[in-house]
């Protein structure tokens, strides 16, 4: 019988390419093997080109593609290496050797701003770049036109410009395969000499509680605010008051008695110089304060009176009156005093009004207090003068024209000492109803007047009499009897009276 003999198949080596491929890191490369054969393809890759390994990613076709995306995070070209082995049961066979190279992604870096006086010069330096060629480029300030500068292609410079200018730099590897990157722009301003400003007025004053706008023109530089309590020996920035550099609100208080100055300065610097703005007087008047009134009080005619304030705060003081009289408040010349004495004649208000005499505040007034004129009593006319009566009748004493808060009635036996009267009065100014009884045979005399009063004083009445005549009593008499031409003694007896 006839026997086969089957010839296994040689594998074929066939081509890896691209042979060398260089790509910027984040990139990816794709190998792919053409004119191969086998039964089996293995990759293998390399980090030095001597020392191989089995390829351990994964493979999009064994035998055509494999897509390389290998990162470099260093700052020089990173190159791998890789290669396919093709085998059947017979043998193995080896593609070429490809090389795959990663450059590293420039990092531009920051560049520095800063700012210079005129004809002084500042270095210019990048921070954070990676990359080994640096081109440097400026364009004036703000316009966005860049030109290659002629500068050092290291990562500072030295600049002197004679305006504001920007400046950046662009940064790559020199051969690599990324692109170039650019810096943050650095802006170097040109200072300006520093100025003074003026303040457009060198005074300002207002009253406590009150505030003043101020401004000043042609300073230049950072301006900080300044002011001063002690005539200009100590200074202290401050910015309560302040709107922007030139302008601002002064609103200082004055708590005591006597004129509160302060000055105010700017102080201008740049990186140049320093220099300082005029001087600003701030004087702030203060407030003045009528304070208490006190000294109203009810007096008598005649009589004068005090007033004075208390807790008062100024240097100038005038006092006013008002009264029916008057019909409206009215200056007391020559009254400048805390204190007022005074004889009004009639119910009188009165104030005080206080500022300070060079002040700019307005004045303060006290409350009004009030002076009452008590009134004087008024004699009057008590009548009947003199009355005659007998006893057990009486007589109707009446005062008439009488003013006065108090009426009392006084008595007298003799006509020299005298004594309250204790009896009833039908009325204090008008009735004492006399009825006295005289049990004597003589005519009884008593004298009678009224003290009317006020707290002012007294004044009395005239003094009136009154006579209380004896009512006369005849008596008995005698009887008897007697012989005829015989006489007989007839007696009254128990009699009063004079006249028989």
């Amino acid at each position: 019988n006839a026997d086969t003999v089957f010839i296994r198949p040689i594998p074929t080596a066939g081509d890896l390419a691209p042979n060398t491929t260089t790509y910027c890191t984040g990139g990816s490369v794709n190998l792919e093997m053409t004119g191969a054969s086998g039964a089996t393809f293995d990759w293998f890759t390399s980090a030095d080109g001597t020392t191989y390994g089995a390829y351990g990613g994964a493979i999009t076709d064994d035998t055509t593609a494999l897509n390389i995306s290998l990162v470099n995070g260093s700052m020089t070209p990173d190159t791998n290496w890789y290669y396919v082995a093709i085998g059947t049961s017979c043998d193995t066979v080896y593609s070429d050797t490809v090389q795959i190279i990663i450059h590293p992604e420039p990092v531009a870096g920051t560049v520095n701003s800063g700012a210079i006086c005129p004809g002084d010069n500042v270095t210019l330096r990048i921070t954070g770049s990676q990359g080994d060629s640096i081109r440097w480029q400026t364009s004036v300030a703000g316009s966005g036109i860049w030109v290659d500068s002629a500068l050092a292609t290291v990562d500072s410079i030295v600049v002197s410009p004679s305006n504001d200018r920007d400046y950046r730099a662009i940064v790559q590897y020199i051969g690599g395969a990324c692109d170039e990157d650019t810096t943050t722009i650095g802006t170097i301003t040109l200072q300006s000499v520093v100025a003074k400003g003026t303040w457009t007025s060198n005074l300002e004053s207002y009253c406590t509680g009150s505030n003043a706008a101020v401004d000043l023109t042609g300073g230049q530089g950072t301006a900080v605010w300044q002011e001063s309590t002690d005539g200009g020996t100590t200074w202290v920035n401050y910015t309560s008051g302040q709107t922007n550099d030139s302008t601002g609100t002064v609103s200082y208080t004055n708590g005591g008695t006597t004129l509160d100055t302060t000055l105010v300065r700017v102080r201008y610097t740049t990186t140049c110089d320093t220099i300082f703005s005029d001087t600003l007087t701030v004087v702030v008047h203060p407030q003045p304060d009528a304070g208490t009134i006190s000294g109203g009080d009810s007096i008598c005619d005649g009589s004068n009176i005090t007033f004075s304030i208390a807790g008062h705060l100024g240097d100038s003081i005038r006092w006013e009156q008002n009264n029916a009289t008057l019909g409206s408040w009215t200056l007391l010349p020559g009254e400048v005093a805390t204190t007022l004495t005074i004889t009004p004649t009639e119910q009188t208000r009165y104030r005080a009004i206080v500022k300070y005499a060079n002040g700019i505040c307005l004045e303060d007034t006290t409350a009004e207090d009030t002076v009452f004129i008590l009134p004087q009593p008024t004699a009057g006319d008590l009548a009947p003068n003199t009355t005659t009566y007998c006893t057990g009748g009486s007589v109707n004493l009446e005062m008439s024209g009488a003013d006065g808060a108090t009426f009392d009635w006084f008595t007298s036996a003799d006509g020299t000492t005298f004594g309250a009267y204790g009896g009833a009065i039908t009325d204090d100014t008008t009735a004492l109803n006399i009825s006295l009884t005289n049990v004597t045979t003589t005519p009884d005399t008593n004298w009678y007047y009224v003290a009317i009063g006020t707290s002012c004083d007294t004044v009395y009445s005239d003094t009136v009499q009154i006579i209380i005549h004896p009512d006369p009593v005849a008596g008995t008499v005698n009887s008897g009897a007697i012989c005829p031409g015989d006489n007989v003694t007839l007696r009254i007896t128990g009699s009063q009276g004079d006249s028989i």
